[in-house]
């Protein structure tokens, strides 16, 4: 079950990306965001932290987009849903597609938390993103190295 764009942006406060990517009509993409980051980003808003960039497109040259991030601590997240669906993050092509992305993602200096539907639904998913919110970023030390 997927939102429309617009209720998804009132939900999350109406931050929208400059580099964000525009949807094609015949995309899957086009019907707004999965339950689960609808959720994840109702989870954001009650915790009252700073709203994130949804579909941000992080990469200079590559179309790839993370589901949440916050650009300016580098820090994004990453919904898997369809992990026990057998969806397209877990079969072989989805999942090596996903290792590129993750991996040029740490080469541009990001922090990319991933997680399942079962770590949005039981809070999992939104302490960890708090803890790292409010630690300004959450690699401590790299903060100690400086």
């Amino acid at each position: 079950m997927r939102m429309t764009s617009q209720q998804y942006r009132q939900l999350i406060g109406g931050q929208e990306s400059a580099k964000r990517m525009p949807r094609r009509a015949n995309s899957s993409l086009s019907a707004g965001p999965s339950v689960l980051e609808a959720r994840f980003a109702q989870h954001i808003k009650a915790m009252q932290l700073p709203p994130p960039i949804p579909e941000f497109r992080f990469h200079p040259k590559r179309k790839w987009r993370f589901d949440f991030a916050w650009p300016q601590l580098f820090i994004a997240v990453e919904i898997e849903g369809g992990v026990l669906s057998q969806g397209r993050h877990v079969r072989p092509r989805g999942f090596t597609n996903d290792c590129e992305k993750y991996n040029h993602a740490s080469q541009l200096g990001w922090r990319v938390l991933r997680f399942t539907g079962a770590d949005v639904r039981s809070g999992a998913a939104i302490q960890l993103v708090q803890q790292m919110l409010t630690s300004g970023g959450g690699n401590e030390s790299e903060r100690a190295r400086d």
